[in-house]
């Protein structure tokens, strides 16, 4: 008899069944199936396991193409265009994506619109703008050689119109101040005039000068080392730190102007905001720390007298130190009104009240698609046009495309088109992304991606509510752009100073250019004008108000007791 403690597996099976015992054949089928039990947990943990190792494999695999789409996709910014745009054989991708399957009995309520290509500019010559000055040269047959002919008539002419560039000049303007001794009925008195040549006290830098140092800094993002080699090459030494002084104390000279920028932005229906970050340099860490810049634009119409009228456009930053949400609180606290933001938290105690409305950015929806569809093209050149992806950009541009034809038109006409025909198509937008939502991997980019625009989207279609509104922040952000290149150019802020110095002027700058003028030209005149310009009257110098005087200062006359010699002359350097 076998002993009852060998597994059954290696026990020598008994020639019959009679050879057993009952208890011992009991007890070998207890064995025998508690060694079944054991080998069945066995292999159902060997399953989990083999599960669990396939699930972290696909978590791995999709990390990796995470990683990859990250790293093409800043090797694209840092190096790459920066346009996002789509080949021309996507024109008709939104038909298919319109064929997408929908959830039952959702009519298709979509209007068809024509497409639209922008025409291709050319890189021939450029056109020669008409109110430029005409140098006039003409190339006559030597005076020798037409002498050898008996009569000569010039029976036409060739004219050939080449674009000329005159360099830079400086040049020194003395203001004389004549001192005149004056004697009426017998009483002798001395006057003379005044003039501030520089609208610094102690400088003798020009409005000019100034003005062009100004604009170059800010508006075309040239260091101070770099304006220090131009002016070097005219034979002038201007140190930056000299640059640095001048353009912190012209920003407190110019901080009644930049004041009434932010009332006019809080006076404006619609009001466009985002933020960039800065370097700063701490002395005290010896390191730079991240300051930031809010930009915020205003924007829409208001209805005066029965005709719908723009608001002044004005482009205001805001300095602080960090990007904390109570900074936008502390400036748009008391608006009310619509903001038109991405949707960063720091937003959202603005909408808590509920005097301030959130107005999504469809680009920042459309750059997440694109940025798949990007990754998808370099892989599968053939078959992107097929993605997910690119279907949901056919969807934003059926959008723009009924964009593109209001332009023109007043906020009724916008709202009414805009309910009649784009309204349908966000319905069905929305019901193409609930239904492909439930098809992707929510941790994916594409699952992000649909996400972020379904949770967003009371604030991505309340455009359609109101036609003051836009489909997306651009106005902003193309002015956010120009700080972006400052910001590579400059490396970082000097000091907190230099951060509020760059505010005032990165607004005053950016609102001549939302204005079409030029920022050399408005600065020029108004730096020379401010100083005396009344106070209560400073909104006449806002760039939308703005008249040039073509003239950079007045002279006042003034009484001097003081017993002077009218042949005596200072000179000042």
């Amino acid at each position: 008899m076998q002993p009852l403690n060998v597994p059954a597996s290696k026990q020598p099976l008994p020639m019959a069944l009679g050879a057993w015992s009952f208890p011992e054949l009991l007890g070998a089928i207890a064995t025998r199936d508690a060694t079944i039990e054991q080998q069945q947990r066995e292999i159902e943990r060997l399953r989990e396991r083999v599960e669990g190792q396939s699930e972290l494999l696909a978590k791995t695999q999709q990390a990796l193409l995470e990683m990859r789409a990250k790293l093409a996709n800043a090797r694209q910014e840092m190096f790459g265009a920066s346009r996002e745009r789509m080949s021309a054989w996507q024109l008709d991708i939104f038909e298919q994506a319109h064929e997408a399957p929908l959830p039952p009995q959702q009519p298709d309520l979509s209007i068809p619109v024509e497409g639209h290509r922008r025409k291709r500019r050319s890189a021939g010559r450029p056109a020669l703008p008409s109110d430029l000055p005409i140098e006039r040269v003409v190339h006559a047959m030597p005076q020798q050689e037409l002498s050898q002919y008996d009569r000569v008539t010039v029976i036409g002419q060739t004219v050939t119109r080449t674009l000329k560039y005159t360099p830079a000049k400086m040049s020194v303007v003395e203001h004389v101040c004549p001192r005149y001794a004056l004697v009426k009925d017998g009483v002798s008195t001395v006057r003379g005039t005044t003039f501030q040549a520089s609208p610094l006290m102690k400088s003798n830098a020009s409005p000019e000068l100034l003005a062009r140092i100004i604009a170059a800094h800010f508006d075309s993002g040239l260091p101070f080392y770099r304006l220090e080699e131009e002016f070097a090459m005219h034979g002038l030494r201007i140190s930056r730190n000299t640059m640095s002084d001048w353009t912190i104390r012209l920003a407190k000279l110019m901080l009644p102007l930049y004041e009434v920028f932010g009332r006019q932005l809080l006076s404006a229906p619609v009001i466009f905001g985002d933020d960039t970050p800065f370097p700063q340099l701490c002395k005290q860490l010896e390191r730079t720390r991240t300051v930031r810049l809010w930009g915020y634009a205003s924007a829409g119409a208001m209805l005066l007298d029965g005709q719908w009228v723009n608001v002044p456009k004005v482009i205001y930053y805001d300095y602080t130190s960090s990007r904390s949400g109570r900074h936008p609180m502390a400036l748009l606290g008391n608006y009310a009104g619509y903001l038109q933001a991405d949707d960063y938290s720091g937003w959202a105690a603005l909408f808590r009240g509920g005097k301030v409305r959130h107005v999504a950015c469809h680009v920042h929806a459309r750059r997440m698609f694109y940025k798949i569809y990007r990754q998808f093209r370099k892989e599968s050149p053939q078959t992107a046009h097929e993605s997910v992806a690119a279907q949901a950009l056919a969807w934003i541009r059926k959008l723009y495309e009924i964009e593109r034809k209001l332009r023109d038109a007043d906020p009724p006409e916008r709202r009414r088109v805009r309910q009649l025909e784009s309204a349908p198509v966000l319905r069905d937008y929305q019901l193409w992304l609930q239904a492909k939502a439930s098809e992707v991997l929510p941790k994916s980019s594409l699952g992000r991606a649909i996400a972020y625009t379904l949770s967003n989207w009371e604030a991505l279609t309340r455009y359609v509510d109101d036609g003051n509104l836009a489909m997306d922040s651009n106005l902003i952000e193309r002015a956010i752009r120009r700080v972006a290149i400052a910001r590579k150019n400059h490396l970082f802020f000097g000091s907190e100073a230099g951060g509020k110095a760059a505010a005032v002027f990165y607004s005053i700058l950016a609102t001549c250019r939302a204005n079409d003028i030029n920022p050399y030209d408005y600065l020029s005149d108004v730096l020379g004008r401010i100083n005396d310009h009344p106070i209560n009257r400073i909104e006449e110098l806002a760039p939308y108000n703005w008249k040039p005087s073509g003239v950079t200062g007045s002279a006042s006359t003034v009484a001097s007791t003081s017993s002077l010699s009218i042949a005596g002359s200072t000179t000042r350097h």
